[in-house]
């Protein structure tokens, strides 16, 4: 009979060795965490109470936050957080990045689950869609594969090399220059995008006016109120700096210039457009496959060895936590015309929904 080999993956393996020296891992964790906290205390006091300082009010002064409208205030030396709704804004300069290693598995992931809710609010066969900052085309490939007739915009001609996609199908460029002037969508979407754009008012109000009425844009992107966000929040004003600098991709190619969380990206959206929401999810932050190529990508060989068999074990109860990964829809509602009273004239999305419906809806 045939003998069939299994071949076990590198995580596979160092994630049955974190298991087994899980009592060890766990006594190094509770001393590195002690000594975080003993630094931490030492800093908090030297800052709030040794060197303590009037507030930085004149260099948030006039700085009124994109979704509330509230005060900006510092909270690091290059970070600022309205005390309204939270949300967060870096000076760091943006970039067009490179990616990072090991997320194919993970992003794939997540774009099955957008595409599964996309599906359900609007039938898509034929629905044009414009994915802006598309990489290698990952998502495009499996939103045409669903019948979609797909558009990309990449800024990197590079980053496009040995990618899914036909290079007619993706524009180089930046949103919304690298487009015609008249070109119009029923689906935008941003993965892992928007947080890094440097005027995202200007960005969205003009997602509103490429849309089709009843058209939707999909925002994938980091979330504020996150479990790993919050505990790498804590750690940095503790003073242990590298987590919260790593989820802010500072001193990266492509670094993040907001941070939103479900509130406060609502109400930016309907701030600065007439955008409706129709929904608001979770995607995964982790996949054990692929995770060592990731981590050691971004991190020293020694923090990589550290930092793996806890992110590795991280990933059985993310899912229970609040999410790291925020998936939001917003819809452009259909324009009314004439006078007052009269219908409204059906979008060419309302007409394919209800033939989808069929006569005896």
């Amino acid at each position: 009979m045939a003998t069939r080999v299994r071949w076990v993956s590198c995580e596979r393996i160092t994630g049955l060795l974190a298991l087994l020296l899980l009592p060890g891992i766990a006594e190094v964790i509770a001393k590195v965490v002690a000594d975080v906290v003993c630094v931490g205390f030492n800093y908090w006091v030297s800052r709030n109470l040794i060197f303590a300082g009037p507030q930085d009010t004149a260099a948030c002064s006039g700085l009124g936050c994109p979704a509330c409208g509230a005060e900006m205030h510092p909270e690091e030396a290059w970070v600022r957080r309205c005390r309204g709704c939270a949300f967060m804004t870096s000076t760091l300069p943006p970039g067009p990045g490179r990616g990072v290693a090991g997320l194919k598995s993970l992003r794939t992931r997540n774009f099955e689950t957008i595409l599964d809710r996309l599906e359900e609010l609007l039938p898509v066969q034929g629905v044009r869609l414009l994915e802006v900052g598309c990489a290698k085309g990952w998502f495009l490939e499996r939103a045409a594969r669903r019948g979609m007739h797909v558009e990309g915009i990449e800024p990197e001609p590079d980053f496009r090399d040995g990618g899914a996609m036909p290079e007619a199908s993706i524009r180089t460029g930046f949103f919304p220059e690298a487009l015609d002037a008249r070109s119009r969508y029923d689906v935008i979407v941003f993965n892992d995008v928007y947080e890094h754009l440097s005027e995202p008012e200007k960005a969205i109000a003009e997602v509103e006016r490429r849309l089709e009425p009843g058209g939707l844009v999909i925002l994938n992107l980091p979330s504020s109120t996150g479990v790993i966000f919050r505990t790498a929040r804590l750690l940095n004003r503790l003073g242990f700096v590298a987590p919260y600098e790593r989820l802010w991709q500072k001193g990266m190619d492509s670094p993040h210039v907001t941070y939103f969380n479900p509130h406060n990206l609502r109400a930016f959206v309907e701030r600065h457009t007439s955008l409706r929401p129709v929904y608001t999810g979770r995607l995964s932050a982790l996949s054990r496959h692929g995770l060592w190529r990731r981590i050691d990508s971004t991190w020293s060989p020694f923090t990589s060895v550290a930092v793996f068999p806890i992110a590795w074990c991280a990933s059985f109860v993310l899912d229970w936590c609040p999410p790291d990964i925020l998936l939001a829809m917003f819809r452009k509602e259909v324009t009314p015309v004439g006078v007052e009273g009269n219908p409204t004239r059906p979008s060419r999305l309302d007409e394919k929904a209800a033939h989808s419906r069929g006569p005896g809806w």
